[in-house]
């Protein structure tokens, strides 16, 4: 199966967020003098069933954080624009599954009115209470969005407690990776070769999770909604590429082309 990655601008903040170990780092983060530039990825899968898209990226219009977050996205960084520079075409997308509905991450939607768009039922229950629409802004979600929702099954993955397959074959499978959201989801990928596991925003780097892992360090700032879940979450994820040869595939890890190219499994 083919991978495509489709970068779409580039966001920045201060490392505390990302390496802070506290909720107390967001504040640390905001006094921060450094900036750190990271990309915004979609994936397009070229599935026989119809392309599938994993997180559709940043739009142009997303609000920032003054003193936290910038953005580096014009209208032609969008996934839409990106992709036909690729040779895809939306129109072939059957498929958007986004990890989760943070703006990075579902700011593309707009560009595929024709796919089918599945979301995570308690992700987007929760994007309808106080705390949703201030953190995912669903007044800026096109008039038309309808995701279909599901809930996962209980079929264990490895030491996922539950999963679900989204192809008919079974080579594309959800699973629950909660902490830096609500309902975050992965979805893991059987190839030729290991498995490619779509993280969304559980990591920012491959490399920084392997590290955090061997110093015992299981969440982070960025795991602001429920770092005790989001601790759970890492042990699974490393009990998962202890078990399957595994490429994490993370939303802003600049060397992940790379690392799909090479598909070298990851070791913690």
């Amino acid at each position: 199966m083919r991978v495509h990655v489709i970068q779409t601008g580039k966001l920045a903040t201060k490392p505390p967020l990302f390496r802070g170990r506290t909720r107390f780092s967001l504040a640390t983060a905001i006094l921060h003098r450094t900036w750190f530039e990271f990309p915004v990825h979609a994936y397009v899968l070229e599935h026989d069933d119809g392309h599938i898209v994993v997180d559709t990226g940043a739009s142009h219009l997303m609000p920032t954080a003054p003193g936290l977050f910038r953005k580096i996205i014009e209208p032609n960084d969008e996934i839409g624009p990106q992709m036909r520079a690729k040779g895809l075409r939306v129109e072939d997308v059957r498929l958007v599954v986004p990890t989760h509905l943070d703006v990075d991450h579902a700011g593309g939607i707009g560009h595929f009115p024709n796919a089918e768009i599945v979301v995570h039922r308690p992700e987007f229950e929760y994007a309808s209470t106080f705390m949703g629409r201030m953190r995912y802004g669903p007044k800026t979600w096109p008039h038309w969005f309808s995701p279909s929702l599901y809930d996962l099954d209980p079929e264990p993955y490895g030491p996922f407690p539950e999963s679900r397959s989204i192809t008919d074959v079974g080579d594309v499978r959800l699973v629950p990776i909660p902490g830096h959201s609500i309902a975050q989801v992965a979805e893991v990928v059987k190839t030729d070769g290991p498995l490619l596991f779509f993280a969304g925003d559980h990591m920012v780097r491959q490399d920084w999770f392997a590290d955090d892992l061997a110093r015992g360090r299981f969440s982070q700032a960025l795991h602001f909604n429920n770092p005790k879940a989001a601790a759970e979450t890492s042990k699974r994820i490393r009990d998962f590429v202890r078990q399957f040869p595994t490429v994490l595939v993370p939303a802003h890890d600049s060397e992940v082309a790379a690392r799909l190219q090479s598909r070298e499994a990851v070791t913690v």
